[in-house]
This record gives C-alpha cells, sequence and structure tokens, in this order.
C-alpha cells in the first residue's frame, strides 16, 4: 500500500461574476462590512457617499460550478469572509468560511447576468433557510443599520441593485 503525496481530485473553485456595491433600493444605503470586520453588528447598511471609495462596501459575487447560475456567494474584499445567515430574525455575519456550507450560499432572484444594469432589482434568498433573505433591518435608513435576514415579506429593504465596480 502506497502512502504517496496524492489526493483526491479538487472541489472546482468558484467563478467571479462580478465586483460590485450593493444598494438597499428602499433607503439607498450600501451593505458595509462595519469597520473592516470585527464589529457588532458585523454587517451594516451605511450611506456615507463614499461608496465609490470604501472597500468595506465593495463585494465580489461568484457562481458555484454545478450550481447553476443563480446560487452564489458574497465576499468581502476587504476580508476576504462571505455573507451568511444564522436564519430568520439574525444578523449577517461574513466570515472566512467552507464555501460549501449552506448558510453561505445565497440564490440571487431576478438576476440575468448576461442583461442587467445599476437598475435590476434583485433579491438574496439563503440556500440553507430558504425563506430567510438579505434583510436592512426594519428598512431603518440610519448608518449602521444591521443587516439581517428575514422571512420574505416583499418590502423593498429586501430588493437590492448592484453597482458594477
Amino acid at each position: 500500500m502506497s502512502s504517496g503525496g496524492t489526493s483526491g481530485p479538487r472541489a472546482p473553485e468558484p467563478l467571479l461574476r462580478l465586483k460590485c456595491n450593493l444598494r438597499v433600493e428602499m433607503t439607498g444605503t450600501f451593505v458595509d462590512l462595519n469597520g473592516g470586520g470585527g464589529q457588532d453588528p458585523p454587517v451594516i447598511g451605511q450611506n456615507d457617499n463614499n461608496w465609490e471609495t470604501n472597500p468595506n462596501q465593495h463585494w465580489e459575487l461568484y457562481t458555484l460550478p454545478g450550481r447553476g447560475d443563480d446560487e452564489i456567494l458574497i465576499k468581502s474584499v476587504v476580508s476576504g469572509g462571505y455573507l451568511l445567515s444564522d436564519g430568520h430574525a439574525t444578523k449577517i455575519r461574513c466570515e472566512r468560511v467552507n464555501i460549501w456550507d449552506e448558510n453561505v450560499r445565497w440564490h440571487i432572484e431576478g438576476m440575468d447576468w448576461g442583461n442587467f444594469n445599476s437598475d435590476t432589482h434583485i433579491r438574496f434568498r439563503n440556500h440553507k433557510h430558504s425563506n430567510s433573505y438579505l434583510d436592512l433591518a426594519n428598512g431603518h435608513k440610519e448608518n449602521r443599520t444591521p443587516m439581517m435576514t428575514w422571512d420574505r415579506h416583499g418590502g423593498s429593504n429586501q430588493v437590492f441593485k448592484l453597482w458594477r465596480r
């Protein structure tokens, strides 16, 4: 029996589809990694008119090979962490985790990768908690309002626009 250094086939790498800002339709605030990470709440809505230069508001969207174009990861360019949900009525976290964990995967609803612009309305539904959507808590426009997951209710605080970077 050989104890050679070969391992099984590598899992396919996620495909970078878009670098963007995530803008909440209701308030015009942007999804922001609070303080670059390590803060409470971890991910907030922020509108301080520096979305172009503030890397805490820059995100990368990836699709997963073999999972279709609507199943994605949302990655912070600052921390390298991924947005994840612990279920209904919980604060969104951003952590370095196994990308195959179901709570870090999202379904992007309303997206046509080949034909979208900054006016396209989309929603993010968590894969593990299938009725939980990315949500700006109570639709508050105040800076530092927590980003949460909440059951779908049709409000525009669960609707986002993607601003290409």
